[in-house]
């Protein structure tokens, strides 16, 4: 009898043993993975899944330039609109809606559906507007999808017969020749030097002269006497003696704010889109020397893209120190 209780003594422990073993040895149930933090703004989340896919673009999109051809912002839009015409297989049309110094083109655009095929292509002066009463559009109101190009060329320039050369003498010739006219866009940032220059002394009359392209015309008309535009835009009026580019002796601000041309989607555009839309940006503008001789040969600019998330900072940063201003 005690060797039948060994045996059995001896099989309930070997079964408690083999339970003990496998217990150890399976599968033991999961526990929550903790969620993964929002990442903090400007930081990349590289646990973050691929964006969603999405058959936009499928047909022509309109990017609404609302300014009249023929400037810096026109060129640009058309440069890049021709080279997302080839990375994504759709056309995309540049369409200018000028009024108001940019404020009704960039309504219409913004406040088109929300489906991808309407995009505005602006840039600081959509700000600007705001400031100046001309829009109440803010970032608020749209999608940001980046940064397309960096111009810093701006430069004041007048007309030679003047016999002026720096901003100083602007000043100066002012106050001794009853006034000048200063040609710049209503509504625009380039008002700005107009305004700084006035603080300091100058007698100026600051009209509305339009876009690039008629500022140019203005001045090379004689109806005002200096403008402000892209330095390249008067390359060859200052080879042959007609216009000055006047130095900034004055450390005028205004007039060394660089230039974003920014893309901006009417509100609620889906991510997807936006985001479908950044990766053809940085195929078109960083993938082709075509693009990049070009913009260069007309404006010396290198090819420039900062996607939505930083350009949002970027412009946050901007649209502070234009808050700074003392708008007239």
């Amino acid at each position: 009898m005690k060797n039948v209780n060994k045996i059995i003594a001896l099989l309930l422990s070997a079964t408690m043993l083999l339970a003990l073993v496998t217990g150890c040895s399976g599968s033991a149930p999961e526990s929550p993975s903790p969620s993964p933090q929002s990442p903090a703004p400007g930081s990349q989340d590289t646990q973050s899944s691929q964006p969603a896919e999405t058959p936009w673009p499928e047909k022509s999109v309109t990017v609404i330039v609302p300014y009249n051809p023929g400037g810096d912002s026109d060129f640009n839009a058309r440069a890049l609109c021709e080279r997302l015409t080839a990375v994504s297989g759709q056309s995309f049309v540049v369409t200018n809606v000028n009024g108001n110094s940019g404020a009704v083109g960039s309504l219409q655009a913004l406040s088109s559906e929300p489906d991808g095929y309407t995009i505005l292509f602006n840039h600081l002066t959509f700000m600007v507007n705001y400031f100046t009463g001309n829009s109440t559009l803010t970032y608020d109101d749209l999608e940001v999808g980046g940064i397309v190009g960096y111009r810093d060329d701006g430069a004041l320039v007048a007309r030679s017969d003047l016999g002026i050369s720096k901003l100083s003498e602007v000043i100066t010739y002012s106050q001794e020749h009853n006034g000048m006219i200063y040609g710049a866009s209503a509504g625009s940032l380039i008002m700005m030097a107009g305004f700084e220059l006035r603080d300091r002394g100058a007698n100026l009359t600051i009209v509305d002269a339009g876009g690039a392209a008629d500022r140019l015309a203005s001045l090379l008309g004689g109806h005002v006497d200096f403008i402000y535009v892209s330095a390249s835009d008067v390359t060859d009026y200052v080879a042959t003696g007609e216009l000055t580019i006047l130095e900034n002796d004055l450390g005028t601000t205004a007039v060394t704010l660089p230039t974003y041309y920014q893309m901006l989607f009417p509100k609620g555009t889906e991510q997807a889109i936006i985001d479908k839309f950044a990766a053809l940006c940085q195929e078109a503008i960083f993938d082709d020397k075509g693009y990049a001789d070009t913009i260069m040969t007309a404006y010396k600019q290198e090819p420039y893209y900062k996607e939505p998330q930083e350009a949002s900072k970027i412009l946050a940063e901007v649209w502070d120190q234009l808050a700074g201003y003392t708008w007239q």
